[in-house]
Protein backbone atom coordinates (compact mmCIF):
# COMPACT_ATOMS: atom_id res chain seq x y z
CA UNK A 1 0.00 0.00 0.00
CA UNK A 2 3.11 2.36 0.96
CA UNK A 3 4.92 1.88 -2.51
CA UNK A 4 1.70 2.57 -4.28
CA UNK A 5 0.23 5.31 -2.01
CA UNK A 6 -2.74 3.38 -1.46
CA UNK A 7 -4.75 4.41 1.73
CA UNK A 8 -7.90 2.13 1.38
CA UNK A 9 -8.19 -1.39 -0.22
CA UNK A 10 -11.55 -2.96 -0.73
CA UNK A 11 -11.95 -6.46 0.81
CA UNK A 12 -14.04 -8.66 -1.03
CA UNK A 13 -15.36 -12.50 0.10
CA UNK A 14 -15.61 -14.76 -3.25
CA UNK A 15 -15.89 -11.28 -4.79
CA UNK A 16 -18.66 -9.75 -2.66
CA UNK A 17 -17.63 -6.80 -0.58
CA UNK A 18 -17.45 -7.22 2.94
CA UNK A 19 -15.43 -4.79 3.89
CA UNK A 20 -12.50 -1.80 3.65
CA UNK A 21 -8.86 -2.24 5.10
CA UNK A 22 -7.17 1.13 5.23
CA UNK A 23 -3.59 2.24 6.63
CA UNK A 24 -4.83 3.59 9.50
CA UNK A 25 -6.34 -0.21 10.12
CA UNK A 26 -2.91 -1.47 9.97
CA UNK A 27 -1.27 1.58 11.51
CA UNK A 28 -3.42 0.77 14.98
CA UNK A 29 -2.84 -2.34 14.92
CA UNK A 30 0.71 -1.68 14.77
CA UNK A 31 0.61 0.83 17.63
CA UNK A 32 -1.45 -0.70 19.70
CA UNK A 33 1.09 -3.18 20.59
CA UNK A 34 0.21 -6.09 17.96
CA UNK A 35 3.56 -6.43 16.28
CA UNK A 36 4.26 -10.06 17.68
CA UNK A 37 0.63 -10.77 16.45
CA UNK A 38 1.64 -9.67 12.70
CA UNK A 39 2.66 -12.62 11.35
CA UNK A 40 -0.82 -14.36 12.09
CA UNK A 41 -2.69 -11.34 11.43
CA UNK A 42 -5.21 -11.33 8.24
CA UNK A 43 -6.70 -8.60 6.36
CA UNK A 44 -10.16 -10.14 8.16
CA UNK A 45 -8.89 -9.58 11.50
CA UNK A 46 -8.20 -5.91 11.38
CA UNK A 47 -10.29 -4.71 8.34
CA UNK A 48 -13.50 -1.91 8.81
CA UNK A 49 -16.79 -4.17 7.92
CA UNK A 50 -18.91 -1.15 8.01
CA UNK A 51 -17.81 -0.31 4.76
CA UNK A 52 -19.11 2.63 2.88
CA UNK A 53 -20.58 1.86 -0.98
CA UNK A 54 -22.01 3.58 -3.59
CA UNK A 55 -23.04 3.65 -7.12
CA UNK A 56 -21.65 5.17 -9.81
CA UNK A 57 -24.43 7.17 -10.48
CA UNK A 58 -24.75 8.62 -6.67
CA UNK A 59 -25.05 12.12 -6.62
CA UNK A 60 -21.46 13.47 -5.69
CA UNK A 61 -23.03 16.00 -2.51
CA UNK A 62 -24.97 13.10 -1.19
CA UNK A 63 -21.80 10.82 -1.03
CA UNK A 64 -19.60 13.74 0.47
CA UNK A 65 -21.94 14.25 3.47
CA UNK A 66 -22.42 10.69 4.23
CA UNK A 67 -18.67 10.37 4.29
CA UNK A 68 -18.16 13.52 6.40
CA UNK A 69 -21.30 12.07 9.01
CA UNK A 70 -19.31 9.18 9.19
CA UNK A 71 -16.17 10.69 9.52
CA UNK A 72 -14.85 7.86 7.22
CA UNK A 73 -12.16 8.60 4.66
CA UNK A 74 -13.13 6.83 1.59
CA UNK A 75 -16.48 5.19 -0.05
CA UNK A 76 -16.26 2.07 -2.44
CA UNK A 77 -17.89 2.68 -5.99
CA UNK A 78 -19.60 -0.13 -7.48
CA UNK A 79 -21.36 -0.96 -10.71
CA UNK A 80 -23.78 -3.30 -9.81
CA UNK A 81 -22.15 -6.25 -7.96
CA UNK A 82 -18.96 -5.12 -9.46
CA UNK A 83 -16.38 -3.07 -7.34
CA UNK A 84 -15.56 0.02 -9.90
CA UNK A 85 -13.26 2.18 -7.65
CA UNK A 86 -12.36 3.59 -4.50
CA UNK A 87 -13.72 7.66 -3.89
CA UNK A 88 -11.27 9.14 -1.01
CA UNK A 89 -11.10 12.32 0.99
CA UNK A 90 -8.11 13.27 -1.19
CA UNK A 91 -10.85 12.69 -4.55
CA UNK A 92 -13.27 15.21 -2.65
CA UNK A 93 -10.25 18.06 -1.81
CA UNK A 94 -8.35 17.78 -5.46
CA UNK A 95 -12.29 18.22 -7.00
CA UNK A 96 -13.27 20.98 -4.57
CA UNK A 97 -9.61 22.72 -5.58
CA UNK A 98 -10.37 22.20 -9.30
CA UNK A 99 -13.73 23.89 -8.92
CA UNK A 100 -12.52 26.67 -6.77
CA UNK A 101 -9.58 27.30 -9.72
CA UNK A 102 -12.08 27.41 -12.31
CA UNK A 103 -14.18 30.11 -10.41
Amino acid sequence: MTDHEVRHLPVTDSGTLVGVLSDRDIAFMANAGATDLLDRLRVRDVCSLDVYSVERDEPLDRVLREMADRHIGSAIVTDGERISGVFTATDACRCFADFLRSR
